[in-house]
């Protein structure tokens, strides 16, 4: 079944190397379309696009016939030279060479990009292949029938797109209507932002400095590796007889970067003294977001979100270190009650590790010291909105009869 679908706008990479390209560009990004700064931007990248387009309608359509009529004209200058050789049939053969080529590059270039084939760096150019490789992903990326969660199924193009992007919705959002607000005193439990560094604010400078040592990742002069050897030496006795009550519980966040609430996240920037203009200018970015499903080749219509943040925003793994920094002073309550430590945990001051959206949590085996844990996470999923992907956490016991 093929299905008549609008494709995407895609940027091809030979686009710059037309000697308008510049010209088209430059004209446009002088023009002023709006007074503020993003949207200005925003909206000359989004009147690029017909330019764009037309662009290439005009002076790139019909590549493979052109390479064609290159290739007949350069047979007919060629019998035309074998009979009566001349200059300037030299000088018209080494014309349509040129064009030949370049046609050629431009053909290679574009079905290459189109094909996704990083791997191929240098060698002859195989269209051929880069079409099969094409054709093969247009028919593994379509999606014909799909069931709801009612178990109804839905097989016409329509109804299937609209199943899609009904469940992202539902995915993004919020619920923020409904939690709780944050436990101030859980987030006093830790260090704030002083004056001098909100005056001169560099995240990637102070986010040391607020961030508990249990979280490595993303966080500027330490190493990922430090936890997962740190771990290797605490889960070392699980398996011998006669050692001390242990557990360790290991927890994946579901879509944690797409579940995180914005209110949980403005509330706790507030509670750790973030600059209010830092705070506006962050909280902007994060809610200034929409999206648009692409099902079968064809992007559905754009629709804005209540939650999550955008996935390949540079300042996004700050922003998620600064939200599971609730979490780990919110464990910290439990650092006062030494009799619930995993063993070798207690000096060390180990509660749990975090390697990004990954949770290593250590307490002691026993029935009472799980279930303040387990308290101490449940209030974390209310207020943060996010949750336990179940079928990716585990636990593991150790010196538990």
């Amino acid at each position: 079944m093929k299905l008549n679908i609008k494709t995407p706008f895609r940027f091809f990479n030979v686009w710059p190397s037309h000697e308008e390209f510049d010209t088209i560009v430059g004209t446009l990004w002088r023009r002023k379309e709006a007074n503020d700064q993003m949207e200005n931007i925003w909206k000359k990248l989004k009147a690029l696009k017909p330019l764009f387009k037309s662009l290439n309608i005009t002076e790139y359509k019909g590549i493979a016939e052109r390479i064609d009529n290159a290739r007949a004209d350069l047979i007919q200058v060629q019998e035309e030279m074998r009979l009566r050789y001349s200059d300037s049939m030299l000088l018209q053969e080494k014309t349509i060479l040129q064009n030949l080529e370049k046609w050629s590059l431009i053909e290679e270039s574009i079905l290459k990009q189109k094909a996704r084939l990083k791997w191929i760096k240098l060698g002859d150019a195989n269209t051929k292949y880069f079409y099969v490789v094409m054709k093969d992903k247009s028919q593994r990326k379509q999606i014909l029938e799909i069931y709801t969660d009612d178990g109804v199924k839905l097989a016409t193009p329509t109804s299937v797109k609209e199943e899609i992007v009904k469940f992202y919705k539902s995915l993004m959002r919020t619920v923020d209507a409904s939690l709780p607000a944050i436990n101030k005193e859980t987030i006093k439990n830790g260090p704030k932002f002083t004056h001098e560094q909100q005056l001169s604010l560099c995240v990637e400078k102070v986010i040391p400095n607020i961030i508990s040592e249990a979280q490595t990742g993303f966080i500027p002069g330490r190493k990922i590796a430090d936890n997962i050897i740190l771990t290797r030496e605490l889960v070392k006795a699980y398996t011998r007889k006669n050692t001390f009550p242990r557990c360790m519980i290991k927890i994946n966040l579901t879509k944690a970067y797409d579940s995180m609430e914005w209110i949980f996240l403005e509330k706790v920037m507030v509670e750790l003294g973030f600059p209010k203009r830092f705070q506006d200018l962050v909280i902007t970015c994060v809610k200034t977001v929409g999206y648009s499903i692409v099902v079968n080749g064809e992007p559905t219509m754009h629709f804005p979100t209540t939650k999550g943040l955008r996935q390949g925003d540079p300042i996004l793994p700050f922003l998620f270190t600064i939200v599971m920094e609730y979490l780990s002073r919110s464990l910290k309550g439990l650092e006062k009650e030494k009799d619930k430590y995993h063993p070798r945990c207690s000096r060390l001051g180990i509660i749990h590790l975090s390697f990004a959206d990954d949770l290593l949590l250590f307490v002691r085996g026993d029935i009472t010291s799980i279930t303040q844990l387990q308290q101490c996470l449940n209030q974390f999923y209310r207020a943060s909105g996010l949750q336990a992907n179940k079928t990716k956490s585990s636990i593991y016991y150790g010196g538990v009869p």
